[in-house]
């Protein structure tokens, strides 16, 4: 993260040794098959708690934020850049945003686990010159994870993007001819809107996979509000149990502003 001005993100590497399990997280009360939606709106509310919009940064809240980054990722061209600590993603095929949007469009994305899971990480990292690498990871019960993707791509012809949260990144120029810039030395200042949401949550009730995913995706131009658009998970028996709701930005809270 050293190329760019300004401060770099500051997001938690102090990773605990240990958390309190007798208390329960509050989707641990809810079941995901019956109401999927009550179960992402859980896993959300204490995303909302922790991030900040501010002015053109996402960020931690000053007062609470229980979510720790991984170390690790500021090597190659898609490691992280500056402000957001945010990983160059794999760009978009022709029609993957949109049935007319390009291959010249970026995804950046930064991702963050829970106290629980972060303790997975503080074992591996205790020496982060030295890390130790388990021959398998198994993370906790109610592990969860949240990861932020964004893109660059235009509103004009992405249009759901309309009306969509924008953030300053260091992200690549952009391409000229068939070869893209990608070191980072070479990014640049540029407008990010906010894409998609990723959550996941290691769900004891999960019985075929142990895991319960959602995905939020930004959908405008804003109804009156701003809004997102979730699609739930999770494979039992091996059949995909699936659940699409359209939410109101604003009530479901995933950051603040």
């Amino acid at each position: 993260m050293k190329y760019g001005q300004g401060p770099a993100a500051a997001w938690r590497t102090d990773y605990p040794s240990e958390v309190n399990t007798e208390v329960a997280p509050p989707w641990a009360s809810v079941n995901f098959e019956t109401d999927p939606a009550k179960y992402m709106a859980a896993v959300l509310s204490t995303v909302r708690t922790d991030f900040a919009v501010k002015g053109d940064l996402l960020a931690p809240n000053e007062t609470r934020n229980e979510w720790w980054i991984s170390p690790w990722m500021d090597f190659t061209n898609a490691g992280r850049e500056r402000r957001m600590a945010l990983t160059n993603e794999r760009g978009p095929k022709p029609g993957d945003l949109s049935p007319t949007s390009g291959d010249d469009y970026q995804v950046w994305a930064v991702g963050f686990y829970n106290a629980r899971g972060a303790t997975v990480l503080g074992s591996i990292f205790d020496d982060e010159c030295d890390p130790f690498f388990p021959t398998a990871v198994r993370f906790p019960d109610q592990t969860a994870s949240v990861k932020f993707l964004f893109t660059n791509a235009s509103p004009d012809e992405v249009t759901y993007l309309k009306g969509a949260p924008e953030f300053k990144a260091y992200i690549n120029p952009d391409p000229v001819g068939d070869r893209p810039e990608t070191r980072p030395e070479k990014r640049i200042l540029g407008t990010l809107r906010l894409l998609q949401v990723d959550v996941a949550v290691k769900d004891p009730r999960a019985d075929a996979t142990d895991w319960v995913f959602g995905t939020f995706i930004w959908r405008g131009p804003a109804r009156g509000d701003k809004s997102l658009i979730t699609s739930f998970q999770r494979r039992s028996n091996g059949a995909m149990i699936q659940a699409s709701t359209i939410w109101e930005y604003s009530k479901v809270g995933l950051i603040r502003d």
